[in-house]
């Protein structure tokens, strides 16, 4: 990280490379205070930005400690090879969101 920013939202357990019948799992931590409920959409897009999959976990309510989804994790099998971007979104019921990027390749 650079200087005194530090991500609000970030994703947990991503590889930097799967195979096909390796699972992407994931959780995501948040430690933005504002953000103790909110939705959680996890979706991940092919190189040509099709989204390939997508969860959704609704009312995730949390105090900063736990990861999400709530004693849960995302997990997919990505079954075709190529470089895939995963967005982990957070929103809130303000409507307010933060969100966050990994890239990861799928021999």
């Amino acid at each position: 990280s650079v200087g005194t920013s530090h991500e609000t939202i970030k994703i947990i357990g991503l590889s930097s490379q799967y195979t096909t019948t390796n699972p992407v799992s994931i959780q995501v931590k948040v430690t933005d205070s504002s953000f103790d409920c909110g939705d959680l959409y996890i979706t991940i897009y092919s190189s040509g930005n099709d989204v390939v999959t997508q969860g959704g976990f609704f009312e995730q309510c949390f105090d900063g400690k736990n990861t999400l989804p709530i004693d849960d994790t995302f997990s997919q099998v990505i079954d075709t090879p190529g470089s895939y971007e995963i967005v982990a979104e957070m929103v809130s019921k303000g409507l307010q969101n933060i969100s966050t990027r990994g890239v990861f390749t799928v021999k």
